[in-house]
């Protein structure tokens, strides 16, 4: 089914107009992506061995995306978030700053899948300022001091290990996303559901990092 492009519709403003412009724009614009991108495809979220689970598992993921994004708005040290703005903007970091990885350790299958964003300290060697907008936007995961070492040095890293997290941030973040980080995530859920054995794999594959 085609649609007529919101850009079309309406003419680019400047100056203190475009505030107004974007807030008439947006919403537009997010139902769009969210009939092209209901949910995140079947496969990130179930496992071919646990396929009564996925219905379940699915269900308790859009209740808390209901819960999550009531009111599109959310509380933060500065006043009022514009919750869609944020997720598109955490969307556009995500992409270019940010992985998504599998790992596996002694023989077993592939057991974590990870998300994480690294990031220069400011000059006073705290957390860049961007990965606690990031933090405040998708509202779950944690901002580390990463080890000094090497091109680490002097970093901060967001990350989230537990499934359930990864697999809410996606969501957020879903519609926003450029298609080579969407494949990114459906091979690294495809890789943790496989069941995959290390000694299967490459020595390169063995802690497959995207």
């Amino acid at each position: 089914m085609s649609s007529v492009s919101i850009f079309d519709k309406y003419p680019k403003f400047f100056g203190e107009e475009i505030r107004e412009w974007c807030d008439r724009i947006f919403p537009l614009y997010q139902k769009e992506k969210e009939r092209e991108n209901e949910f995140i495809p079947n496969y990130i979220l179930e496992s071919n061995k646990e396929l009564k689970k996925h219905e379940k598992r699915k269900e308790e993921i859009k209740k808390q995306m209901r819960e999550f994004t009531s009111g599109a708005t959310r509380d933060s040290e500065d006043g009022k978030l514009d919750l869609g703005i944020e997720l598109a903007w955490s969307a556009g970091f995500y992409d270019g700053e940010g992985s998504i990885s599998c790992t596996t350790n002694n023989g077993n299958p592939f057991t974590r899948v990870q998300l994480s964003i690294g990031q220069k300290n400011d000059p006073n060697g705290q957390p860049a300022e961007t990965l606690q907008r990031f933090l405040n936007a998708v509202g779950v995961g944690k901002i580390y001091r990463k080890t000094a070492k090497g091109k680490e040095k002097n970093q901060h890293q967001y990350t989230i290990c537990k499934r359930k997290n990864v697999e809410i941030v996606l969501q957020l973040l879903w519609p926003y996303l450029s298609t080579q980080k969407r494949k990114q995530a459906q091979r690294a859920f495809r890789l943790l559901d496989s069941g995959i054995k290390d000694f299967n794999l490459s020595e390169r594959e063995k802690n497959e990092n995207f």
